[in-house]
């Protein structure tokens, strides 16, 4: 299996890993995932990507908990998954979670309860939602290194005026600096909506 393009390409990846930690009696988790991986099951975007990121783990009482590692069961089951489907190592992640230092988008966590899916009786992912992913993908637009490969996401996603509004309001609760500032109105400016982002 060679990344994943799509939605179906997500599911029987994930189904595996959910698989795995049912032999090995694991504790039931809820994971947060975003990236491009969340997109194709949203159906926001369609492009090859190797790995499905996780933001952290929700709780029993609908919280989001950080975290920078899987459980150990839970780690053997993705490990075994990735081999019986021969996945690149490391294919299901918690890349995603420095997010989390600055907060998620108001609501990301309830919207996302629309993207939930059982893989098994230990494994419940839920996906972002294409509003709370569109905004990920402009903060990340601003990346020296990255930037440019989530600029090319968003044009292919081709957001919303509404949706360009949503990620700007998150942004701009952020403590920044002006050459921030600047990069993100400039990025804004590229989708003719620059009027939306006030410092």
């Amino acid at each position: 299996m060679n990344g994943f393009t799509k939605k179906a390409d997500v599911e029987r990846a994930l189904t595996e890993p959910g698989r795995q930690m049912a032999l090995r009696d694991a504790d039931p988790v809820t994971v947060l995932c975003c990236g491009a991986s969340a997109l194709c099951v949203v159906g926001a975007l369609s492009r090859r990507t190797l790995d499905v990121d996780a933001v952290g783990m929700i709780d029993a009482e609908g919280r989001i908990v950080a975290s920078e590692d899987f459980s150990p069961e839970m780690d053997a089951a993705i490990t075994a998954a990735g081999l019986s489907l021969s996945l690149n190592p490391g294919w299901f992640n918690m890349a995603a979670s420095p997010i989390l230092a600055r907060g998620l988008p108001p609501g990301a966590i309830e919207r996302s309860a629309k993207h939930s899916a059982d893989f098994g009786p230990c494994l419940t992912v839920r996906f972002m939602d294409r509003l709370d992913l569109i905004a990920l993908k402009m903060s990340a637009a601003l990346d020296p290194l990255e930037g440019r490969r989530h600029i090319e996401d968003l044009v292919a996603i081709d957001p919303t005026r509404g949706e360009l509004k949503h990620g700007a309001d998150w942004v701009a609760t952020w403590p920044s600096g002006p050459s921030f500032r600047q990069a993100f109105y400039r990025l804004l400016e590229g989708f003719d909506a620059a009027d939306l982002y006030r410092e």
